[in-house]
């Protein structure tokens, strides 16, 4: 399932960022240098693609992505690095869209599949994932949301709600290395020398 996928990967960052300190913001350049794209565009593109998240994840996943783009090791592949996390954060905004259409019965068996697949977890594991749906740091719609976290409050061997439905289709392209920082996502692209956080 991709949204379990998505939720490892933001574990396994998690535990990369332990004990690494915020860096500050660098200044905002008119475009970044080799590109015609504006600091003002990337900043929208995570204000709309990130609707999941709240405005201080959002202004951390573009403060982080900003400084990696100003790294001169990253000069080579600055617009690739661009590219990279725009295909990303339309992923997920399509995943958002796409999950807000299902009908109320096809969430509540995503939710109670999500659960089950989360169970079988090692338990330092589970917890994690537990806080990361807690936060809603998952790119599910709100009513989605909270079907999650209500799973989670039940008890991990418990078969609550309905039987999983065949929800094969809803899945979104594979998120290759995402990886997240204190907001829980990020973005590598191959040839850059850190995550886009």
């Amino acid at each position: 399932m991709f949204l379990l996928g998505f939720a490892q990967n933001l574990i396994e960052s998690s535990a990369a960022q332990r004990g690494h300190a915020p860096k500050s913001a660098a200044p905002l350049p008119a475009t970044y240098p080799g590109t015609m794209v504006q600091p003002e565009h990337l900043q929208r593109l995570v204000d709309d693609c990130f609707t999941h998240l709240t405005r201080d994840q959002r202004t951390e996943i573009f403060d982080m992505l900003h400084a990696e783009l100003l790294k001169p090791a990253n000069a080579a592949v600055r617009g690739d690095m661009i590219r990279y996390f725009a295909e990303m954060a339309l992923q997920v905004r399509a995943l958002q869209i796409r999950l807000g259409e299902l009908s109320s019965p096809e969430k509540e068996a995503l939710a109670v599949e999500f659960h089950r697949s989360a169970a079988r977890l090692p338990a330092r594991e589970r917890a994690e994932l537990e806080q990361i749906v807690s936060r809603r740091l998952l790119p599910l719609p709100s009513d989605m949301g909270a079907l999650f976290a209500a799973q989670f409050e039940r008890d991990p061997g418990e078969a609550a709600g309905p039987a999983p439905l065949n929800l094969g289709a809803v899945s979104a392209p594979s998120a290759g290395s995402a990886r997240g920082g204190a907001s829980g996502l990020a973005f590598r692209h191959p040839g850059s020398d850190a995550a886009l956080q």
